[in-house]
């Protein structure tokens, strides 16, 4: 009996001497096989990549240095994902943005897009805004997470910290002045600078539009009346002109009207207001010129718009000097002063022909209105306003925002309106 038992003992502390050594040995096993599924799996997530973002088969050295990069560690999914979209030979290949979008979505979402993501992707390259912005929207998101974690690969984030890219909305704005006025797309240290300047409150829309227009690139294009009248409309009411304001923008061209003058009844425009509405962008305002280049009034007959716009000039002059802020020029309410304008032909008074109130020439935005008659020059008129305390004040008038104004001369008399606004109709 003690003899079983001393063999049993001996048996015992022969097992437990060898127990560490086994432990050891299945350890080193485990480890092994995960360097290897690891290996294998990285080996696996990059030459994924090199099939569906270059269309070929990696070569050893970029499927050794990729490898090396995510084992280590020292680079992320989204690190390598940004590495093949930027690399020289993806960016070579020059892709549609419909072809770039779908490599997107089978890189790094596995799957065919659905038709609302692809859409959204779509409209903001429309925009102009950048690829890499769109990069950044695939691998900062649950679904490239999810394709990482099938490889044991740490997805990592890409940091969007350009302006254009931190702000896409405001950057498609700026985008579109590009685009419309010089006929290019941005380069992307001034699309940078305008972006800056809009989130940073330096500049508004119509400080954009100006710096625009007014650039020495768009300048240096020459471009005759036609063109600048149909470029404001596209630029700035996203739409082909109408005959009629097409017409009336030439005409006031013609009798001298200057290009910033025309440029401030754009910005004071509702359409305007509305563009800037869109892209989350303060309108501001634009001061016409000081003073109009002409030589007379040519008119015999008719509407000079000319003349009223001489009359818009001094308004604002005479607004800077009360430490007021300058009226907008608004075609609505110009409008609205013509109609007015013809009739106190026949009757001279705030109450239409027809028995109704002045205001119901316009709509709600029609605030107020100054009438004049036989005064034959714009000096004189505003003159004769500025001396009668109810027509001055309706010129200065904090609350106004925008003004129309009409000249009409019939067989030798000289009618005026101003008609203005509390907003930019």
């Amino acid at each position: 009996m003690k003899r079983i038992l001393v063999l049993l003992l001996s048996a015992l502390l022969l097992m437990n001497t060898l127990s560490p050594v086994v432990l050891a040995e299945e350890e080193d096993a485990v480890q092994e096989q995960q360097v290897a599924d690891q290996d294998r799996f990285t080996e696996n997530f990059v030459t994924r990549l090199y099939s569906l973002c270059l269309n070929r088969a990696p070569d050893a050295g970029g499927l050794s240095h990729w490898k090396e990069v995510l084992i280590n560690h020292t680079q992320s999914g989204a690190d390598v994902a940004y590495g093949f979209i930027f690399s020289p030979e993806f960016q070579s290949k020059s892709v549609s943005d419909d072809a770039y979008i779908k490599i997107l979505y089978k890189a790094f979402f596995d799957r065919d897009p659905d038709a609302s993501g692809y859409q959204t992707w779509a409209n903001w390259l429309g925009k102009g805004i950048s690829r890499y912005y769109v990069l950044c929207g695939f691998t900062n998101s649950v679904e490239f997470d999810n394709l990482c974690n099938t490889f044991s690969i740490t997805r990592g984030t890409l940091q969007r910290t350009e302006p254009a890219d931190l702000y896409p909305d405001v950057a498609a704005f700026v985008i579109r002045f590009y685009q419309q006025c010089l006929g290019r797309s941005p380069e992307r240290s001034g699309l940078n600078f305008w972006v800056e300047q809009l989130t940073g409150g330096q500049q508004k829309g119509a400080d954009v539009a100006y710096g625009f227009i007014f650039s020495p690139e768009f300048v240096g294009k020459n471009i005759p009346n036609d063109v600048y009248v149909k470029t404001l409309y596209r630029a700035f009411f996203d739409r082909e002109p109408d005959v009629t304001g097409f017409n009336t923008w030439i005409g006031q061209l013609i009798r001298g009207v200057s290009r910033r003058n025309v440029l401030c009844g754009f910005i004071g425009s509702a359409e305007f207001a509305n563009l800037c509405a869109r892209y989350g962008i303060q309108v501001g305002g634009l001061s016409p010129d000081a003073s109009v280049a002409r030589t007379g009034s040519t008119v015999t007959s008719g509407y000079d718009d000319v003349m009223a716009q001489d009359v818009f000039v001094i308004i604002n002059q005479e607004r800077e000097k009360a430490g007021v802020a300058p009226l907008c020029w608004s075609v609505t309410a110009e409008g609205w002063a013509k109609i007015r304008a013809a009739e106190l032909i026949t009757l001279f008074s705030h109450t239409r022909p027809d028995g109704t109130q002045w205001y119901t020439a316009g709509t709600a935005w029609y605030n107020g209105e100054n009438l004049a008659y036989g005064l034959s020059t714009s000096e004189s008129v505003m003159a004769g306003w500025m001396s009668s305390s109810g027509h001055k004040a309706n010129i200065l008038r904090p609350q106004f925002k925008s003004v129309g104004v009409a000249c009409y001369k019939y067989q030798g008399n000289y009618y005026w309106v101003q008609s203005f606004s509390v907003g930019t109709p």
